[in-house]
Parts: C-alpha cells; structure tokens; sequence
C-alpha cells in the first residue's frame, strides 16, 4: 500500500508544511521540495544547500521547529529513526560537496581537460578517503535510532562504500585497467591517458537512471555525493566535520604524492595522470554500485576488506584507534583526549537512550498491557464452561500461553536490564554491547508478545493507539 507516495500531500499535512515553510523563511531557512514518502503519514522537505556549519545549525532549527509547529496542528512530528516496527524508517540525505571561495564546485564534471583533471583528482580523493576512513563515516553515523534502520529496505547497509554509477566507473576502470570499461553502458574505447590528459574530456555524465544508488551510504549524484546513512534524529554537524576532515586530510596526501612527481621532473599532466591511477588502483575496492542489500554483497565487502560495523557500540569503539588519532591530530581537528572525551560520551549516549526506550518499554507493559491482557483473559473465562465448544476452549487456552509469554518476556527485560546498568563506568564499550545485544533482544521479545496479544484482546480494552489509529487516520 506504497501509491500514496505519489499522490497529493493531505490537505492537514500541507497546511502544517506550508505554516513550517513560512516560519522558516522568517527565520531565513528557505525549502525547495515537499511531498509524501514511502511509510503512511511519512513526509519528506529539503532545505536549499548551505555552508556547512550554517546548514548544521539550521537543520537543528529546522527539527525544532516541526515539533513545535506540529503541537500547533495537533500532529506529532516523530524525528527518530524507527518509531513504529514493520514501518519504513528516517534518515537525512546529507548532501556535500566541495566549492572554491567564488562557488565553482569542483565536485563537477568540466567541459575542458583541466577542468576533468582537476574533477579526477577530487574524486580519486573522496574515494581514497572513504575507503581508508570508512569507520568514521560508520562513526558519524552510529546512533541508537540508526541501528534500527541501517541495512533495512529503507536505509542504505552498515558497509562503507562509494556509488558512482556505471558511467564513471567506465572512466575509472579506463584509467586503472586499460582501454575499455567494465560499467553497465557497454565499453568505451579512449586511451585512459586522453581522460586526462586532453586529447578529450570526460563524457556528460547524468544522473544515474538507475534507483540502486539508494541502497548506498555514500552516493556521487552529478555534481556531489549524498551520505544516505545519516539519521533522521541526528544533528548534521557530526557528519558534516567528519567528512570534511577525511577528505581534507586525503587532499593533503594526493598533495603531497603530486608534489612528490613534479620534483621527479614531471609534467603537470603526467604527474596528475600517474598520481590519480594509482590512487584509484588502490581505493576502488571502495566503489560499489550494485545492490548493497545483497548477501553477496556482504560477503564481497568483507573479502575486498571494507569496513563493516554492524552496531553503534562496534563503531564507536573504532573512534580512538590510532589511525583516527593520528588523522585528527595531523588535521589539527581534535586532540587525543577529545577524541576519548567525545566517545565516552556517544558510548554513554547510546546506553542511556537504550536504557530509556528499555525502562519506558517495561513500564507501559507491566502497567498496561497486563492488566489489560488478565482483564481480557477473564472475560474470555467467564464466557467459556464445560458446555462451550472446541473453539472456545482453544481460545482461551491462546490468550493463556499469550499472557505467560508476555510475563516471562517482561522477567528477561528485567533481568538484561539489570545486567547492563550493573557495568562499572570503566567498561562503557562492554556496557553498550551489551544494551544494543542483550537489552534489545529482550525488548524485541517483549514487543513480539505485546503484539501478539493485541490482535485477540478486545478493541475497547486496549490501552495504546493502534496503527491504524497512528498512521492511516487524517
């Protein structure tokens, strides 16, 4: 039940996102799309392209002001990543590029040989530094809500990698195998030197036709690259710092490799031409532009060696390696003892917000679903006796097994709640694993009881909004 996404915003809806428009436009803060998304009551608005830390700060305005605006309109404006299970989830398209201080963005494709080469290098950086910073982009990204979605049919996997689309990596294998591509558009047959060199340029290159890029974290689409795996609760700031410094730092190296060959005595376009193939010979394991939900695909990333954090505490934990350290030192971004005190507080962050959905979760069962549940089940006894049939008795006999699973899922969520609070705060790596392993497991358990017993509890008796309720009702 997915056509809605085509159709008309409702008329409620679109008086809520035009009265958010206005007071963001006020506010200096003005969009340039709005329209429904895949999941029921699911919507979709794109501010104009920023500065960095400008969009960072107006992104945060920008959430408060929807939770704000919807209070008005009797709405609730959820921003976590996987607020209802079986239901799409959120994330943000965090959009970047890179552009000079006169706005010529180099992530664009030129007309002319120097404007290719000087695209060529820029891209052999961002791959490089994708393919050797992955973590950090999985690090940007590692948040409670996150885990929820990564990896699920509406948020791209876990696995670090880069989209290019078939006609650039037609451009790259020219520049790293030979004379023709691999990509999906047949093979071309310049001298991968002409690339570059100047004999011609790069080919037009629209945006892919293709929808497989959606299944990318990190995606070139025509003159940027979108970092899909961002959540939709999440300030930008984060990821935007990251990716800025990964790319910075990998500008220096292909600086250096640069200056490096014209002290040999090269040319300006031999040296690019030499310094962005080797490059991309070594980083295009990082290019993937298949289906990243695949099977094989997991099992080809990990032979290529790619970086694949599956949870938040995995990747939180990879923050302070020394390769991480190193980087942010050379970058001058952030001390040692930052990089510590920043993930000790994402390890911290992600148990208490575990630890509150846990707590929050035990408490809305224990005092309303039970009681309801035994209230329910007593009906039931009352109308069934020795005289009633089969059926009934079956009945009766489910809401029983119901209730017990429900009680013994409510016991494990106690017990792995009390497991994972009893972690001394030198242990907090430990501490989150075990929220996101064994807390969540219990709580998945408790929810699949709850469930469970909603469908065959009386309608009138249910304490919670149902889907339909939430989701489907204007």
């Amino acid at each position: 039940m997915e056509d809605h996404y085509f159709g008309s915003l409702d008329r409620r809806v679109l008086a809520f996102i035009q009265d958010v428009e206005w007071r963001l436009w006020r506010l200096g803060m003005p969009t340039t799309t709005r329209h429904n998304e895949v999941a029921p009551s699911q919507y979709e608005m794109a501010p104009y392209f920023e500065s960095n830390s400008i969009a960072a700060d107006h992104n945060m305005l920008l959430m408060d002001l929807l939770k704000e605006v919807a209070r008005e309109h009797d709405f609730a404006a959820l921003l976590h990543e996987k607020p209802f299970a079986g239901v799409n989830g959120s994330g943000k398209h965090n959009n970047w590029s890179i552009s000079t201080n006169t706005g010529e963005n180099l992530m664009e494709p030129g007309s002319t040989p120097t404007k290719n080469a000087r695209f060529m290098v820029m891209l052999a950086a961002v791959i490089r530094a994708v393919d050797v910073h992955g973590d950090l982009l999985r690090i940007a990204v590692a948040t409670p809500g996150n885990d929820w979605r990564l990896g699920a049919n509406e948020a791209p996997p876990a696995i670090i990698s880069v989209y290019t689309g078939d006609m650039l990596e037609q451009v790259i294998n020219e520049l790293t195998e030979g004379t023709e591509g691999t990509g999906g558009h047949g093979p071309i047959s310049r001298q991968p030197s002409k690339l570059i060199l100047g004999a011609s340029t790069i080919p037009p290159l629209p945006r892919e036709a293709s929808d497989r890029n959606r299944t990318s974290p990190f995606a070139f689409t025509g003159n940027k690259f979108e970092f899909r795996a961002v959540g939709s609760s999440q300030s930008c700031a984060r990821p935007g710092f990251i990716l800025n410094a990964i790319v910075a730092d990998s500008l220096h190296f292909v600086a250096d490799e640069l200056e490096k060959a014209l002290s040999k005595g090269m040319k300006v376009d031999i040296a690019v031409h030499a310094v962005v193939s080797d490059l991309l010979k070594k980083h295009k394991k990082a290019v993937f532009n298949g289906n990243g939900y695949s099977e094989e695909w997991r099992q080809e990333a990990d032979r290529r060696g790619l970086f694949h954090l599956k949870t938040a505490p995995e990747a939180i934990k990879h923050f302070t390696t020394e390769k991480n350290l190193q980087l942010f030192a050379r970058t001058g971004i952030l001390g040692a003892t930052e990089v510590q005190a920043w993930q000790t507080i994402m390890f911290e962050n992600f148990s208490k917000t575990v630890s509150i959905e846990a707590e929050c979760l035990f408490n809305m069962v224990s005092s309303f679903i039970v009681p309801v549940a035994l209230e329910h089940k007593r009906n039931v006894k009352n109308s069934v006796d020795d005289s009633s049939s089969e059926h009934q008795k079956k009945l009766l006999a489910k809401i029983n097994k119901l209730v017990d699973d429900l009680l013994i899922a409510i016991d494990e969520l106690e017990a792995a709640k009390t497991k994972a609070a009893a972690f001394h705060e030198d242990k907090l790596f430990e501490q989150a694993t075990c929220y996101r392993n064994d807390v969540w497991d219990a709580m998945l358990k408790v929810r699949g009881a709850s469930d469970a017993l909603e469908k065959v509890v009386d309608d009138k008796l249910w304490p919670f909004p149902k889907y339909s309720e939430m989701l489907l009702l204007k």
